[in-house]
């Protein structure tokens, strides 16, 4: 098969995504029933930020796709995000590029799939002055049907210019009227209803923007973590360390990476310092919550009695890369000055540096750097 030509220009990163799939398409040319497939990126988060990777977010319907499937310990990405992701649409070293390069989903079509994408494109960075070269629209690479957005961030309640919808087979210009993470979720239950009731099988890559900048939830959502990271940055990431030794993720006798020596210490912080980072932390768990939220969503439907398709359905859940530390003093600055806390619409926080060096436990630096808290990440496959 054709789909196997990629396998040898493979960059390791995504070799295993590729094989299951292959594998699990192969088996089902055997057996005669190919599975349903869907992969579910999201963007920035970190090695320890869910529930079963060693955190105190709470993300237990992703807990239960890990407890009933397999759970990766030890896998790479390429810690930025268009790398990341041209490199698992098309099994190519980032360097080889995109443009000419075949992509899963075509391989896929001509298997009989239907092929659709939700959330993030980011296909590329070589867009120009907001404008998508037409060969880097999902809908040129092998996408069917594509709604979210083509750039890098957007706006969580606004969404942004370069937001685009597949309507009978147009791709158009359109609108983001709810919080975009749940949009996504929407739309995807939507695809899923539409093409779970074929007799052909269907491949959905799911790709939220959350939890990536800028720190955006819906208000009501942050009540639910606030005052639990007051204990500071390294107090909530040796306590995830803990669980991931008592997990079997780390062996015991691991090292815990250093302190970072340009991090503050939390105990030199100002009360209004500490409170104010707590209200960012909180922010950033209510958005891997509401991720899980929509997952739960998810695989509530594809059990239900009029789609029936879990246990015909590879999921497939990882991250793009790891923490981002990004911070901006001025800009954050401007925020408060302006009344707007972290998760308020047209406000840009970021996670900065010391909760992404609590994300990456127990790994060292973050997204953009090749050390292991920029390219490793959870992999959960069900």
């Amino acid at each position: 098969m054709k789909i196997f030509k990629s396998l040898f220009i493979m960059n390791k990163f995504y070799f295993f995504i590729f094989c299951f799939i292959t594998s699990l398409y192969c088996s089902a040319q055997i057996q005669g029933s190919k599975p349903n497939i869907i992969v579910i990126l999201v963007d920035d988060m970190g090695y320890s930020d869910l529930g079963c990777y060693g955190s105190e977010i709470s993300t237990p319907n992703i807990d239960k796709l890990a407890k009933n499937g397999i759970k990766l310990s030890n896998f790479n990405n390429a810690a930025v995000c268009t790398h990341s992701r041209a490199s698992f649409l098309t099994g190519n070293w980032w360097t080889n590029g995109i443009n000419n390069a075949k992509t899963l989903p075509t391989y896929l079509k001509t298997a009989g799939y239907a092929t659709g994408m939700v959330g993030k494109g980011h296909i590329s960075g070589s867009e120009q002055n907001g404008v998508y070269p037409a060969n880097l629209l999902p809908t040129q690479r092998g996408f069917e049907y594509f709604y979210g957005f083509l750039g890098g961030d957007a706006d969580y309640f606004t969404g942004g210019d370069d937001f685009r919808e597949t309507i009978n087979g147009v791709i158009q210009n359109t609108t983001l009227d709810k919080y975009s993470t749940d949009k996504f979720t929407d739309k995807a239950i939507n695809y899923i209803e539409q093409n779970a009731p074929s007799a052909n099988p269907f491949f959905l890559y799911l790709s939220y923007q959350a939890p990536h900048s800028p720190l955006q939830v819906p208000a009501e959502d942050i009540a639910k973590y606030r005052g639990k990271y007051l204990k500071g940055w390294k107090a909530i990431r040796d306590a995830r360390f803990q669980n991931q030794q008592k997990f079997g993720l780390i062996k015991a006798g691991t090292i815990n990476a250093p302190y970072p020596t340009d991090l503050p210490n939390w105990d030199n912080l100002t009360p209004q310092q500490r409170d104010l980072e707590d209200y960012r932390m909180a922010v950033y768990a209510a958005m891997i919550t509401r991720i899980d939220i929509g997952i739960g969503r998810i695989t509530d439907k594809l059990k239900s009695a009029s789609i029936n398709e879990l246990n015909n359905t590879l999921i497939i859940f990882l991250s793009d890369n790891g923490a981002n530390s990004g911070f901006q003093a001025t800009l954050e600055n401007n925020n408060l000055n302006a009344g707007k806390l972290p998760g308020a619409a047209d406000a840009v926080w970021y996670a900065g540096q010391g909760w992404a060096y609590t994300s990456v436990a127990p790994f060292r630096l973050y997204k953009n750097t090749q050390n292991s808290g920029g390219v490793k990440t959870g992999v959960i496959a069900h």
